[in-house]
Formats: C-alpha cells, structure tokens, sequence
C-alpha cells in the first residue's frame, strides 16, 4: 500500500498466543530499533490477530526507493529468529475453527492485511506501548482487557472537564447493552468481580507513571495528549476517544465481547465518580 511515496510493508509473524511475548521483546522490538537506527522506518504498526491462526501483524511505512531492501532485511531477520531459537514450522492440529487451514507457526507471511493508517502516530504510539507493556508476561485475554483499561481511562482522566458528550455516548453505548438482558448479566457480573481493581486503576492514573510501574504507557500519554490538543471541542475530543476505542479493538485484537465489555468499565467509572464529586 502506498502512502505519498511511501510504501506500507505488511507482514504477518505467526505463532502461539502464549509466544507473543517473547516474539515482542525478542525479536520485533529489536528488529523495529534496528530499522530506526538506520533511518530505514518511517513509522509502524503492531496489530494482534487470529486470522489464518494466532498471528502479530507488523505494518512497516518505509520510502518506496528502500522498499524491497526492507523488505528482504526484515525476511530475513525474522527467519534468522526462529532458526536461533529452534523454532521450527509446526502445523496447528485440528479442529480448526475455520474451513481454511491455518497458517504453521513459527512462519512469516505476506499480503494477509493490508493498512492505509492516516492515524500513524497514534497507531504507532499504541504498538510501541504494546511492546513496553506485553512484553514481560504471557499474553492472555485478561491482561489485553486490563492494557486496554489502562489506554482508555487514561484517556477519559484527560477528557474530564469536557466530558459532557462523553457521558452520553458511554451511557447510550450501557442503554444499548441493557437490551440484551443475557449479555448486561455477564458485564455486571464481570464489573462487581472487578470493581476494585478498575478503581485502583483509575487512581493510580493520578500518579507519576515511574513511581507506580506505568512507565509503558508514556508513549502512548505523550501521542494521545498532543492529538488532544489539536481537538478544539467536546465533539472533536469524543471523537479521538472513539478513535483510540477502534484502535484498542483493531491493534489487540479484541472480540466484540471484550470492546463492550470495555466500554462498560468506562460507563461505570464515569457515573462513580460523577456521583462522587457531586456528594463532595
């Protein structure tokens, strides 16, 4: 996909879901340094998926002229990671949950997605917070619905004295839900589980982020904040707060589930501390 003159490499690195942490920290994130390094990366995109099997999607914009040299570096050093580390293609067993055969892990494949992200520093923010936070523990669903409350709450503490449309959006999204009495059971069921460590989180947002273990959620602060500042009113910062929303969904790979349930968690906050502040 070309992008005024440059080009999006995308690629897919295939393997096990309880892999993908060590693929972050072993073998994406130094290949993406070293790119920089050469001044060969323009930006990027880390996306995770099941398409095809369990999958981390990695979108490189690089200058059309340097194209096929990346791309055959990158090929390269990816093969070379599995080779070092005796990671040979293996086949899923079945069932498979889909009619097409998935791809064999411990592979690298082409032209199974492709972007035209116009959000690249947001999108690039957010991988680059992926890789800082996901990347010392085995990824599950639980710990990609928490990196997902960190992202969102932090970006509604930024919001909050011009979160008029916001509460109306997250209450319509609650509205919405109730009608499914089945699916409202199961997030408020969830929320009670969790209430006390969403509220833990909303308040340790209120921290400076190296004194609480929140260091990983800089880049994504810093990008979010100047964005922000570039919204001039509460339609437009409502909108960068839906933006951030497709991201989560899209980049970690969340299930419609996990994005309500998400969103939910918000809703929730908003009306405690709402009711908080007016008891005040």
């Amino acid at each position: 996909m070309e992008v005024n003159g440059n080009n999006w490499l995308c690629l897919s690195v295939f393997a096990k879901k309880s892999d993908w942490h060590f693929l972050l920290m072993v073998a994406i994130k130094p290949i993406l340094t070293l790119l920089e390094q050469k001044g060969e990366l323009i930006s990027f995109k880390v996306c995770f998926s099941h398409f095809g099997g369990e999958n981390i999607g990695i979108a490189l914009l690089v200058k059309r002229s340097m194209a096929t040299r990346v791309a055959k570096e990158v090929d390269f050093l990816f093969k070379d990671f599995f080779r070092r580390h005796d990671l040979i293609p293996v086949l899923k067993e079945g069932p498979f949950e889909s009619v097409f055969m998935p791809y064999p892990q411990n592979t690298v494949q082409y032209g199974l997605f492709s972007t035209n992200d116009y959000n690249s520093q947001l999108s690039e923010a957010l991988s680059r917070t992926m890789i800082d936070g996901l990347a010392e523990d085995k990824i599950d669903d639980e710990m990609l619905l928490t990196f997902s409350v960190y992202i969102l709450f932090l970006c509604y503490k930024a919001m909050m004295p011009a979160e008029v449309n916001i509460v109306e959006y997250y209450s319509a999204c609650t509205a919405a839900v109730e009608q499914n009495i089945e699916t409202y059971d199961l997030f408020k069921s969830k929320h009670n589980e969790l209430n006390l460590t969403l509220r833990e989180i909303f308040n340790d947002l209120d921290q400076p982020f190296n004194k609480n273990g929140l260091h990983w959620l800089s880049h994504w602060n810093i990008a979010y904040l100047n964005a922000l500042a570039g919204a001039t009113n509460c339609f437009e910062q409502l909108t960068l707060l839906k933006k951030t929303e497709g991201l989560l969904k899209e980049q970690l790979g969340l299930n419609d589930f996990s994005h309500g349930l998400l969103k939910y968690f918000l809703h929730q906050i908003i009306v405690q501390t709402r009711h908080e502040t007016q008891r005040a």
